[in-house]
């Protein structure tokens, strides 16, 4: 773990991490870390999902951390990512047309629509939804949702079938995904730290 920057402050229950692409040694002590907070739910549970949500800044590297996780450990843990970008209520197109109307209402900053055009209003996330599908997949059922494509900004419906498992790990991943909507839902909150250079890099 490295030291979070003292101006940010988390939730109690939020532990942070930050990963650093010029550090070989960081995935393996994180994978270190998910595996041994896996176990420790394990010992508590001899079924289950264990579900982590992992949050932070655009450009910290979330969807990065979370798809190097499935890639090494999947020859040992099970492992389900649900992006919440595929819970954006509305498409590039949609929003576009909403900033429009909006900005003739002369309501919101130009800022504030500049965030709701590029989606990252909270706003514009299904909550209830992605709730709806882990408590569903922790229940043993499979879900149907739909698949946010960053290409051209659409949203393709009921697209993607996920099938659950009696156990193993649920990842969610986002921007918004230690807000208080979610509050409860998982057993591991994390948020990823990026140096405001690096990230400004990456964006």
């Amino acid at each position: 773990m490295i030291k979070l920057s003292e101006d940010i402050k988390l939730k109690p229950n939020v532990e942070h991490l930050m990963l650093r692409h010029n550090s070989p040694n960081d995935i393996k002590n994180l994978i270190m870390f998910f595996s041994e907070k896996y176990d420790n739910f394990k010992k508590k549970s001899a079924s289950g999902i264990f579900v982590i949500a992992v949050g932070g800044a655009e450009a910290t590297a979330k969807t990065y951390l979370v798809n190097e996780f499935k890639k090494l450990l999947r020859d040992r843990i099970y492992i389900i990512v649900l992006a919440m970008d595929d819970y954006l209520k509305l498409s590039r197109k949609e929003r576009k047309e909403k900033v429009e109307t909006l900005r003739d209402k002369g309501k919101m900053s130009e800022e504030d629509l500049l965030i709701y055009e590029i989606g990252n209003s909270p706003s514009l996330t299904d909550f209830e939804s992605l709730k709806k599908h882990i408590n569903e997949l922790k229940e043993g059922k499979s879900i149907i949702k739909n698949i946010y494509n960053h290409t051209d900004g659409n949203i393709a419906k009921n697209k993607e079938e996920v099938e659950p498992q009696k156990k193993g790990i649920l990842f969610f991943e986002g921007i918004f995904a230690l807000k208080d909507e979610l509050d409860g839902i998982a057993d591991l909150n994390l948020f990823v730290y990026t140096a405001e250079e690096k990230k400004h890099q990456r964006v």
